[in-house]
């Protein structure tokens, strides 16, 4: 098995073939650790938490697919937040400047504003709440799938949920 060099059936030199071992041992170790001690150590500090969303306009055809129970992750991280609860609609909101300038807000057919209130499992902390290990707060502006929709917005408002 070993000859006269020192090399595992006359290929792979012996300390090579020690530390090759080690690393994998290693990488092994660190892996589960993530894997298993992560997620465990969230599920016993984690919260019950609400994260509403707003956003100031949206297409009526994409907010009419977003219904209580869809679940909700950001469409970049692939967080996952939780489930709606509630989605409240209202008119768009559009800035536009006026020919003296002075900027208004004018409403946008077949557009609407929206609120959408989730429930999930999360760490609240002095910023707001950590998501699998990713940090949101208020004002943070990402993208969101809920349900068959994907919508740009931000977080409006993070709270526990009792």
């Amino acid at each position: 098995m070993i000859d006269k060099n020192g090399k595992v059936f006359g290929k792979i030199n012996i300390i090579d073939l020690i530390v090759l071992i080690a690393i994998i041992a290693a990488i092994a170790v660190l892996g589960y650790s993530k894997l298993a001690g992560g997620s465990a150590a969230l599920s016993k500090e984690a919260d019950n938490i609400e994260i509403v969303f707003y956003t100031e306009q949206v297409s009526d055809f994409v907010a009419d697919k977003i219904n209580v129970g869809d679940k909700v992750c950001d469409a970049e991280k692939d967080v996952e937040f939780g489930v709606v609860t509630d989605v409240k609609k209202g008119p768009a909101i559009s800035y536009n400047t006026t020919s003296d300038g002075q900027i208004v807000t004018t409403d946008k057919p077949d557009y609407c504003s929206a609120y959408i209130t989730v429930e999930g499992t999360g760490k609240l902390n002095d910023y707001g709440a950590k998501f699998e290990a990713t940090q949101y707060t208020v004002g943070h502006s990402l993208t969101i799938r809920a349900g068959k929709a994907k919508i740009y917005l931000r977080v409006y408002d993070i709270t526990e949920k009792e």
